[in-house]
């Protein structure tokens, strides 16, 4: 997880994202002054969006396990 304790938080251009190291928690937000249930059910490409990155940071993170894993 400390891979991914640097990524910006505006890196995703509709979404935040934040790294909680300590409980090895990776979130996605929605940006400020939204809430993702409240657009994802009514706008497609909103919801096409978040699947997007949620995809990305399941393969990078798919990626970084692999490296530890195969360094053991």
């Amino acid at each position: 997880m400390k891979h991914f304790q640097n990524i910006p938080e505006d890196r995703f251009s509709e979404f935040r994202t934040y790294t909680d190291i300590h409980h090895n928690r990776l979130t996605v937000y929605a940006k400020k002054g939204e809430f993702i249930p409240d657009v994802v059910y009514k706008d497609r490409e909103y919801a096409k969006s978040l699947e997007a990155v949620l995809m990305t940071l399941c393969k990078e993170l798919d990626a970084t396990y692999k490296k530890v894993m195969t360094a053991v």
